[in-house]
């Protein structure tokens, strides 16, 4: 789907007053698609391929559209009678079967050849004939409008009527007008069924999906016997309440009451219709036999399945629950060994509870890896080239930013869009809100930001290349730290081997978690520790770990289990040894065992490993007496004094280790604010000149979920471990400054400290 920088509508504007005279080309343009390698380190994508977007400017593509223009304007789409015309009716009939079969090619594509611009003929696929000529729709009655013009369904320039000069329009029932996007979206089931792939789609609201998949289901119904075709969704009223069942009953009746191809039904609800006919007292079926079932996934998630299904369309798969769940039998039904024997389209847009649309999230950008057709992506930032579904953005088909020949105006409508925006910009939430339902980009159709702290535009971003950029993806080791013979080891999973599964559990990067979450987790590290390169020893202080515990609340003595996690960072602070110059978080160990001890055995084990010393949440848990049963209570940092702050030093609890954040309301705001300031901390310049910043050196994804969902309300462990952090870095800062600064200077007036964390 096109990009922001497209020029197909003004191409198409500024030839349009010469397009009679416009030369011919021989060549048939047939798709839009051309293949690209898919690279990555998974070695599945190993021979995938995706596939590019070309940027099509549209002309004369009213053309396609004659038969449906007729019967608009006549009323019946021809004047041959079927009883004294019925050489010329059949003919009729039959070429239009042909056309919704096959398809229609006409001159409708302008090229640039030998310094001249020329027209190319164009094939339009035989649903989208179909559904341009017989799919009746309700749409604005005058839908494009372009600088005070008004366009008709057909590109006729229409007068302003008083309705519209108010601001306002009408609805009708009316047949589809020729758009770009839908013409990229049903050449995508061609490429599908070539490439033995489904097709999942993620989309901006408003895009006209329930109807065109209505149509594909109709049609499908209508031409071809025998066929199956199984409609899915959530809850029965995404069906049923306005949705695809409704759209494919008035097709279908449109079908039978204005055409040639009239046929009976046997059952004609909105849960079941089959096409056919019983004669009077006679139990067999006749006819097509074509069905048309429907599932509601909320009651039985395999409902899709079992159905031999040629077709299965899940509507707004943003709400399934349980798509993973879903999808895993379903598909299976839809192969016979290595061939595809039916056609899955899992279509919907982000948005809601996270939980739920997840699954749908990671289908959208794991293809490849789930057997659907991969485009590149040329939308989300720093992801282009790692594959991803199709993508329909706010800026494609906007009404009345369309010209007459379906060319989308993309610059105009960014221009409507950015002005929209702007005006929810001073309230974050129904900005976020916006953004996801009028989305440029897939990762702003699945932003999870709900809060106005953190930059949640960029973290969404970070977070999307941590889930999806193969050169991120994966580079973390799982495993634990074992100690034998005194010393103490790391094991993952290439060293457990086939042992792995009965030792190491996997990392918890779940947030908000799911009910079937194993939060047991495991340490991931993304580096492993420098070593002086004479001594072979890791340097004090270059390491050092940050807690949140889980467990005992000190004050109300009772077991904090039910959403609590257990986190651990590992930092390596700045220096001038490490390949990276540190102030980044290289490790982590998150998640919840039966008791304290069983984490914190594994915590200090990665802290002894990484020489490290820990500052842990004194408020709740058993660091302190954990440590002191292992004999390691030297590698506690001291209580902070706060000296660089007046107004943090009240309220200590005088337990010499750890930090308490509940003892003094001013340290959870501040340590956020805090952590706000080091994650927009510049480090350097990227190859293209982009400033990188901390955050883009943060590899944990249960970290950058809770930083867009952070409001000082929810639990959120993970950054409560790096408030922690922040206070660390503070307290290191403060004492190193101090020892060094002459007589007279004093911690307000160094300008390093001032500037980095003020």
């Amino acid at each position: 789907m096109r990009p922001l920088n497209s020029t197909a509508f003004q191409q198409a504007r500024e030839v349009s007053p010469i397009l009679a005279s416009l030369s011919l080309a021989d060549k048939v343009y047939d798709s839009p698609y051309k293949p690209k390698p898919l690279i990555g380190r998974d070695a599945a994508v190993e021979g995938e391929s995706m596939f590019t977007f070309e940027d099509i400017a549209f002309v004369n593509t009213s053309e396609f559209s004659k038969t449906g223009q007729y019967y608009i304007k006549n009323g019946i789409y021809t004047n041959a009678s079927p009883i004294y015309d019925k050489t010329e009716y059949n003919a009729f009939w039959d070429e239009e079967e042909r056309r919704r079969k096959e398809g229609y090619t006409l001159p409708g594509k302008l090229i640039f050849e030998d310094d001249q611009y020329k027209l190319q003929k164009v094939h339009i696929e035989g649903a989208h004939y179909g559904y341009l000529n017989y799919g009746e729709i309700k749409r604005s009655k005058d839908f494009e409008k372009k600088k005070g013009i008004l366009y008709s369904p057909y590109g006729e320039a229409l007068t302003l009527e008083e309705p519209v000069k108010r601001g306002g329009t009408t609805k009708e029932f009316s047949l589809p007008s020729f758009w770009d996007g839908d013409y990229y979206y049903f050449k995508s089931f061609p490429l599908a069924r070539q490439q033995n792939r489904h097709i999942v789609v993620g989309k901006a609201r408003r895009k006209g999906y329930s109807y065109k998949n209505g149509w594909v289901v109709a049609d499908m119904a209508d031409q071809y016997r025998r066929s199956t075709s199984v409609v899915g969704a959530y809850d029965e009223g995404t069906l049923t309440d306005d949705g695809i069942m409704n759209k494919v009953q008035n097709y279908l009746d449109f079908l039978c009451k204005t055409t040639d191809w009239n046929k009976r039904r046997l059952h004609n609800t909105l849960r079941h219709i089959e096409i056919g006919f019983r004669y009077v007292n006679d139990p067999i079926k006749r006819g097509f036999l074509s069905n048309i079932y429907t599932a509601v996934l909320a009651k039985d998630p395999g409902a899709m399945r079992g159905k031999d299904a040629d077709l299965i369309i899940l509507e707004e798969a943003g709400k399934v629950l349980n798509l993973a769940e879903v999808l895993e039998p379903t598909l299976k039904t839809l192969t016979d060994g290595i061939y595809m024997t039916g056609l899955m389209v899992v279509f919907g847009t982000g948005g809601g509870d996270d939980k739920y649309w997840q699954a749908f999230e990671d289908l959208f950008y794991t293809t490849y890896e789930q057997n659907f057709l991969t485009f590149d992506n040329i939308w989300d930032v720093d992801l282009q080239g790692t594959g991803c579904g199709f993508f329909h953005p706010s800026y494609m088909s906007k009404p009345g930013l369309i010209d007459e020949y379906g060319n989308s105006d993309v610059q105009g409508a960014i221009v409507v869009e950015n002005k929209e925006r702007a005006k929810r910009k001073n309230n974050p939430k129904k900005l976020n809100d916006y953004t996801m339902e009028e989305p440029y980009t897939p990762s702003e159709a699945f932003s999870r930001a709900s809060n106005g702290l953190f930059p949640a535009v960029e973290i969404d971003l970070q977070l999307r290349r941590v889930l999806y950029d193969p050169d991120i993806k994966g580079i973390g080791r799982e495993g634990i730290f074992i100690e034998e013979k005194g010393e103490v080891k790391f094991y993952d999973k290439i060293l457990l081997g086939s042992s792995a599964s009965d030792y190491l559990n996997p990392p918890v990067n779940d947030y908000p978690l799911k009910p079937d979450t194993d939060v047991e987790g495991c340490w991931v590290l993304w580096e492993q520790p420098y070593r002086d390169p004479r001594t072979g020893r890791i340097p004090d202080n270059l390491y050092r770990g940050w807690n949140d515990p889980f467990g005992i609340s000190k004050e109300k003595e009772e077991f904090t289990v039910r959403d609590s996690l257990g986190t651990v960072y590992l930092y390596e602070t700045p220096n001038n040894f490490t390949p990276t110059k540190g102030d980044r978080i290289i490790g982590e160990f998150v998640g919840r065992r039966e008791n304290t001890e069983d984490f914190d055995r594994q915590m200090f084990l990665g802290l002894r490993y990484f020489n490290a010393m820990l500052l842990y949440e004194n408020d709740r848990g058993d660091v302190y007496s954990n440590a002191k049963k292992l004999g390691l209570l030297d590698m506690l940092v001291d209580e902070p004094e706060f000296m660089y702050q007046k107004d943090l030093q009240a309220g200590g609890k005088g337990r010499k280790k750890g930090i308490s954040i509940a003892a003094n309301m001013n340290r959870k705001l501040n340590g956020a604010i805090y952590a706000k300031k080091w994650i927009i901390t510049k480090r350097s310049n990227n190859i293209t000149d982009k400033p990188l910043l901390n955050l883009h050196y943060v590899y944990s994804a249960g970290l950058l979920r809770e930083l867009l969902k952070y409001d000082g309300k929810r639990n959120t462990d993970r950054v409560s471990a790096l408030i922690v952090g922040m206070y660390d870095q503070r307290e290191q800062l403060y004492k190193g400054i101090n020892a060094d600064t002459e007589a007279g200077i004093t911690i307000e007036e160094d300008d390093y400290f001032r500037d980095l964390y003020n």
